[in-house]
């Protein structure tokens, strides 16, 4: 082979091998493009992460701050309330001690209404009695007289007043004291046929004023039965003890 086709044939090998390295060179410059374009949509993707986690830090760091101001607005809020409570609590305890007081004061209130009440009781009974006994010994029992008489003696008595109620087609006897309004039917005899009478007061009275505290009959003349009857039906049966 001579010089030339030698030069010639190394030209050639040059060339090739030159050209396979570019090759090479050109597909490692595609391969650094795709590589340096996968960086960059990697880092605009972090970029665009950043941003989005310094926007949520900021809102993050608002919502502290505004939930730090209702942390102190509710603390400030409690400490009132617990200002409010303990007032609350004295006043309940002065509230407390005054219900003591009205309580004793109500239980003695009570002592007293039931002294009084017993001691009206006692004086119908023996007011029954007395005018009993003035029937009997001068044979005189008028029905005016007797109503006359208890009024007049308890009005004096126990200074309380008793008033004639016309009721329409009835009339009662009503005697009101501390609030209680309390019903006497005064007369010198009851009889068994006078219960429907009473009965339909009460009932009349309940219309036309308000239910009555109590119900009494005082009477100087009836009979055991008509008395167990009457108690019976929610009545106080006050009579003389003379047969």
């Amino acid at each position: 082979m001579s010089l030339v086709e030698r030069v010639t044939a190394l030209e050639q090998v040059i060339i090739q091998q030159n050209t396979h390295r570019l090759d090479r060179l050109e597909q490692s410059a595609i391969e650094a493009d795709k590589r340096l374009t996968r960086l960059e949509n990697l880092a605009e993707r972090a970029e665009n992460r950043l941003d989005r986690l310094e926007k949520a830090v900021a809102e993050n760091t608002q919502a502290i701050k505004q939930l730090g101001q209702r942390v102190d607005h509710l603390e400030v809020k409690v400490d009132r309330l617990e200002v409010k409570v303990e007032q609350n609590t004295q006043a309940i305890e002065k509230l407390e001690v005054k219900v003591e007081q009205n309580t004793q004061a109500i239980e003695k209130l009570e002592v007293k209404v039931d002294q009084l009440d017993q001691k009206m009781t006692d004086g119908f009974k023996q007011l029954s009695n007395q005018i009993a006994n003035l029937g009997s010994r001068w044979g005189v029992q008028n029905e005016s007289i007797w109503r006359q008489t208890i009024a007049t003696l308890l009005e004096k008595s126990y200074g309380v007043t008793v008033k004639r109620l016309d009721l329409g087609t009835d009339e009662i006897d009503v005697l009101v004291s501390n609030g209680d309004h309390i019903l006497i039917e005064i007369t010198s005899r009851f009889h068994s046929r006078d219960v429907v009478k009473v009965v339909r007061k009460r009932q009349l009275y309940t219309d036309q004023v308000q239910a009555p505290t109590r119900f009494i009959i005082a009477a100087a003349a009836i009979h055991s039965k008509v008395t167990q009857q009457l108690m019976g039906l929610g009545f106080e049966v006050i009579e003389s003890d003379e047969d």
